[in-house]
């Protein structure tokens, strides 16, 4: 088997136990022992399809949706990181980072699309 078809059904596998594991979550009641376990599964499940995406979207050419696992592998990782950091406000480099690499990342799109 190819290389980027068995991406593709990683992706697939990935993008699906998200969607239908985001719908259950959105119905449960928001912090029992269920939503969090399921919501621990979405966000590996969101962060496998996003990740697969990446190779893929270099071994067929596709410089919007490269962007596009970069952005969602963003929006997962600080939803997370806002989860664990809650009660305590302090802001520290990795949170510098993050921010700044989006930043980056989203003008570079920019940049693309006038050149």
């Amino acid at each position: 088997m190819e290389l980027f078809k068995l991406l593709l059904i990683v992706h697939i596998i990935g993008g699906f136990t998200s969607l239908l594991l985001g719908l259950c979550i959105m119905l449960l009641k928001k912090g029992n022992k269920k939503h969090k376990t399921l919501g621990k599964i979405y966000f590996y499940s969101m962060l496998t399809a996003s990740t697969v995406a990446i190779p893929m979207s270099y071994l067929h050419p596709n410089y919007f949706l490269f962007l596009i696992s970069i952005f969602t592998i963003y929006m997962v990782v600080t939803g997370v990181r806002y989860l664990n950091k809650q009660r305590t406000l302090k802001i520290n480099t990795m949170d510098w980072l993050s921010s700044w690499a989006e930043i980056i990342d989203t003008n570079s799109s920019k940049l693309d699309t006038v050149l």
